[in-house]
């Protein structure tokens, strides 16, 4: 019974590294993403103010609906990653 429970103890640490090593990707992650973001709507701005014409500017807005689009696909993928991860941890 006792070599049971120091077992589940060493498991529940290791989980708790896991996890905490997820964390930390996802956080990684979603620096990317901040940053990514930031240099999009900072390149709109400059555009904006360039006052480039119109054909540009719908260009440009339709760019930055895909970019936000694969930002959202991209955030979904980390998700269901970590997730996976962190199912297969707690199977063990």
């Amino acid at each position: 019974m006792m070599a049971a429970a120091e077992r589940l103890a060493a498991a529940t640490e290791t989980l708790d590294r896991v996890l905490g090593k997820l964390d930390a990707q996802q956080e990684m992650l979603n620096a990317k993403v901040d940053r990514i973001v930031a240099a999009v709507e900072e390149s709109i701005a400059q555009t904006t103010e360039r006052q480039q014409p119109e054909g540009a500017e719908s260009e440009l807005k339709q760019r930055v609906v895909q970019l936000e689009k694969s930002n959202a696909d991209l955030q979904a993928q980390a998700s269901r990653m970590a997730r996976r991860r962190c199912l297969r941890w707690c199977r063990r």
